[in-house]
């Protein structure tokens, strides 16, 4: 019996002596490992940013005529109703401006009369006659010029609105045009002032669709679409400003109310999606994969980009569309010599 079970052994050790060295080599060094399958498409990449509320209408209030402020109505911060009186100057000045203006018409208007009568008469000239036509036009003119002036050396709220800065104080001194108040309108419309990289800047249109959501509102979401997109950078960030216009908002929204926004980019080429167990040395945004083709035993290690994880799946960009498998299960043991066998195959 001894005899039988040694000759047996040797019969194997025979056998196994007469397999093709290359043969074995093979079955040693093989990789057993699992595969998945790469899904190509296109993938939405949303653009997140936050920013902060503020009326599509915003206007800087001012004086049309020069002069000292004598009385300040508003305060900054303060709600106002359409027609309020806001600011005023010392009239003093531009009123004598229109009673002189009012006696040059008068003036004007009795001349002009008189020697229209005397035209008529042939005791005046036809150019004595059109000089007081002419000195009465503009006489008039001046007056309306003076009344004009004075209307507008009041500020009055041009909408129900909110006074979100004030410029200067009463008894300065204030030329024409300089801003008293930076005023925003509640009757209308509402916009989002956000930031974006100038990576995310180049992706962007007007018209692209975003959703919003405020702080002081979480549970909510709101639409809006770009109606903006900045062409300088901020000089404290770094960071192009943008602005969104919104759809629906609040009923108690104010300016300055925080919000998160969430772009909707286009649609930015074609991804490999793969299976997340499939990255290997991953750090932050960037990470490598094993590919192969069809029915290959040849694996390629490919660096690729992380462009966005979804679920249990990751869209990659750097991987050429030959490739169709990459390795799930078993990548720690690779390198871009090994050979591979697939474990389903076992």
């Amino acid at each position: 019996m001894k005899n039988l079970i040694a000759i047996a052994l040797l019969s194997v050790l025979v056998l196994f002596s007469c397999v093709p060295e290359e043969e074995k080599s093979v079955r040693d060094d093989r990789v057993s490992v699992e595969t998945g399958e790469i899904v190509w498409q296109k993938v939405t990449q949303p653009i997140h940013t936050s920013g902060t509320a503020a009326p599509v209408s915003e206007s800087k209030l001012s004086f049309k005529t020069g002069g000292i402020i004598k009385k300040l109505y508003a305060d900054e911060g303060e709600k106002v109703k359409r027609g309020k009186l806001l600011a005023e100057l010392d009239l003093a000045e531009i009123e004598s401006q229109v009673e002189k203006a009012a006696e040059g018409f008068r003036k004007a208007e009795r001349d002009l009369a008189r020697v229209e009568n005397l035209y008529k008469d042939s005791v005046a000239t036809l150019e004595q006659f059109q000089n007081a036509t002419t000195a009465y036009q503009v006489a008039e003119k001046d007056l309306k010029i003076a009344r004009f002036n004075l209307k507008f050396s009041r500020i009055y709220a041009p909408a129900d609105g909110k006074i979100l800065y004030k410029f200067t104080e009463e008894n300065e001194l204030i030329g024409s045009g300089m801003p008293v108040f930076l005023f925003a309108s509640l009757e209308g419309r509402w916009k989002i002032k956000a930031g974006v990289s100038d990576k995310d800047l180049v992706k962007l249109e007007e018209g692209f669709a975003a959703n919003v959501v405020f702080d002081a509102w979480p549970e909510n979401s709101y639409p809006a679409v770009i109606s903006e997109t900045g062409s300088f950078a901020s000089p404290v960030n770094g960071t192009y400003e943008i602005e969104l216009e919104l759809k629906d908002h609040p009923a108690k929204l104010a300016p300055g109310f925080v919000a998160r926004v969430d772009i909707q980019a286009p649609d930015d080429g074609k991804y490999a999606v793969v299976p997340v167990e499939s990255l290997v040395e991953a750090e932050g945004d960037h990470a490598s994969i094993f590919v192969r083709k069809e029915k290959s035993e040849e694996i390629m290690k490919v660096a690729v980009r992380i462009e966005k994880l979804i679920k249990s799946f990751a869209a990659v960009s750097g991987v050429d569309e030959e490739y169709h498998e990459v390795i799930t299960s078993g990548s720690e043991y690779l390198s871009p010599e090994s050979k591979i066998r697939i474990a389903e195959n076992l």
